[in-house]
């Protein structure tokens, strides 16, 4: 498996309230497998020395100026729920109000293997109809979202593992990886279960990998750009976008740089020429830091195209962002973590005035959002509060779905519900009047069925009859029954591909580190839940 990642990191998170479980780390130092680097959100210092300074950028604010986002979470009536007639196992007649390209319908979804091959007010009439499984939604059917932008190996861990001490607001991602209490959240969480056995770790990146993965699931993200790491084990739950085993029959074209401007350009030349879409952090601080100056190290060092998908970019401004405009750079976007570390989120009103392609991410859980659905209701929330309401919620769905695959080059495949795209699909319950409302609105109790590639991999507990034969297990969420299918059949080529998630959860709590000189530590119980209840 040949994978453009330079370096990786993320972790997971679990379940509702009613589960729990948390990480462990181990000092990079001593991790030969990492170089030495970070694989935290944002830039190394060891890495961006030369274009940022950190003597200068690395210090702290008053917190006094984070602007209060008042985000509502709204309990939504599920309403009735979905019935379904079981047949073909391999084909599926989905009714609901299905939301196109062109705008919502009353109308129905035929999927046949991994692709959709009608849609249509009624697809009674094509050949693959006669004799499919039929799911009657009774609610809005949507295309699976898709994250830009996630560290996925930190989302086992929340704000009650590290959270930016007495509400400090930092200068540049820099400032933050420096705090005392992040390295040593480093240190005593992250580093010993990401470690290798071999340096006393846990060697357990596959696990902390599908658990977040989960996490995303059952908020129906169906594809993530995840900094998975460098295991074999990712052909299970949602694609992990930048690998070859994203299920599109090869290559997606996606590189992910979490090393920052300052590896460019001789780290990564050859991940730049094979590239489709170059993901890399730039300039992620305030503006008037000296972290600005890695956007101009980007375009001088000719790593400023079409293809680059730039992350943050909070320092930037309206020179920048019609550079950006000028070459159809792209940008993603995380406001909730920029808040919560900086004070303010990237400029989107002048980006969104140059005509930028946007895409919304929550960046890991952390200082960011738990899922997609929440980063949606957060971004809303700031946009109303600071920008007068200049995004509508159609906007904002095209940032978690059409946008990011038209921004990481895989629209050809995902992000919409058309004829010959895959079947990844989520649906919701909520007012099927206001479908883009609606989404705003819901959390994953409120998500009745998640697709990825043709396969119901989680939903409401009557559509466990139309799951894949593959081990499903029952899980609550927020008080509703619901399942989900982790496991897949076990393979030679790749590592744990038949973990369930009870296994998951298990192993990851299960595992104790011992720190020099200190006393035994689980730093992965409990772990961070799935996803938090309104």
């Amino acid at each position: 498996m040949r994978s453009r990642w330079l370096v990786l990191g993320a972790v997971l998170f679990t379940a509702c309230a009613d589960e729990t479980v948390a990480p462990q780390p181990v000092d990079d130092a001593d991790r030969p497998d990492l170089g030495g680097f970070g694989d935290a959100p944002g830039t190394d210092s060891t890495v961006d020395a030369p274009v940022s300074d950190s003597t200068v950028d690395s210090t702290v604010t008053d917190s006094m100026s984070v602007p209060d986002i008042a985000v509502d979470t709204p309990s939504i009536d599920a309403g009735a729920g979905p019935t379904v007639t079981v047949g073909a196992t391999n084909r599926f007649r989905i009714l609901g109000t299905i939301v196109t390209p062109t705008g919502p319908i009353a109308g129905e979804v035929v999927v046949k293997d991994d692709k959709i091959v009608c849609v249509d007010v009624s697809c009674a009439s094509h050949a693959d109809a006669a004799g499919a499984t039929v799911i009657d939604t009774k609610g809005i059917v949507f295309p699976g979202l898709i994250d830009a932008h996630n560290h996925v190996l930190y989302n086992v861990f929340d704000q009650s593992d590290w959270s930016p001490p007495g509400g400090k607001l930092y200068n540049d991602s820099n400032a933050w990886q420096g705090d005392p209490t992040y390295t040593a959240f480093k240190r005593d969480k992250y580093n010993p279960m990401t470690g290798s056995v071999a340096t006393g770790g846990g060697d357990l990146e596959c696990e902390m990998n599908k658990y977040s993965e989960v996490k995303a699931l059952v908020a129906g993200t169906t594809s993530m750009v995840g900094h998975n790491g460098e295991q074999n084990c990712y052909q299970s739950v949602i694609r992990s976008l930048g690998y070859n085993d994203s299920d599109f029959g090869g290559d997606d074209g996606v590189t992910t740089n979490t090393l920052g401007v300052g590896s460019l350009p001789s780290l990564d030349a050859g991940s730049w020429t094979a590239s489709n879409a170059y993901v890399i952090h730039v300039a992620e601080g305030k503006v008037g830091s000296t972290i600005f100056n890695e956007f101009k190290t980007l375009e001088d060092k000719g790593f400023l195209a079409a293809k680059t998908v730039i992350v943050h970019g909070t320092a930037l401004g309206e020179p920048e962002f019609k550079k950006m405009a000028a070459v159809g750079a792209k940008l993603v976007w995380s406001p909730k973590s920029n808040v919560v570390l900086y004070g303010s989120t990237t400029n989107i009103p002048v980006a969104r005035a140059q005509g930028i392609e946007i895409a919304l991410a929550p960046d890991w859980s952390l200082s960011g959002s738990i899922n997609l659905l929440d980063e949606l209701r957060y971004a809303s929330a700031y946009d109303k509060a600071n920008w007068g309401g200049i995004l509508p919620s159609k906007e904002l769905v095209e940032m978690v779905t059409s946008k990011p695959a038209k921004i990481l080059g895989i629209d050809k495949w995902v992000g919409s519900i058309a004829v010959g795209k895959y079947a990844d699909l989520m649906v919701i319950g909520g007012d099927s009047t206001k479908p883009y409302d609606a989404l705003l609105a819901v959390t994953p109790r409120d998500v009745r069925m998640t697709m990825v590639n043709g396969r119901i991999l989680y939903g409401d507990e009557v559509l466990q009859k139309a799951a894949p034969t593959t081990p499903c297990e029952g899980i609550p969420v927020c008080g509703r029954p619901k399942f989900v299918c982790v496991a897949e059949a076990a393979s030679t080529t790749v590592k744990k591909l038949d973990q369930t998630l009870a296994v998951i959860e298990s192993t990851l709590t299960a595992y104790t580190f011992t720190p020099d000189g200190g006393a035994a530590s689980n730093p992965a119980k409990p772990l961070a839940p799935l996803t938090t209840c309104p």
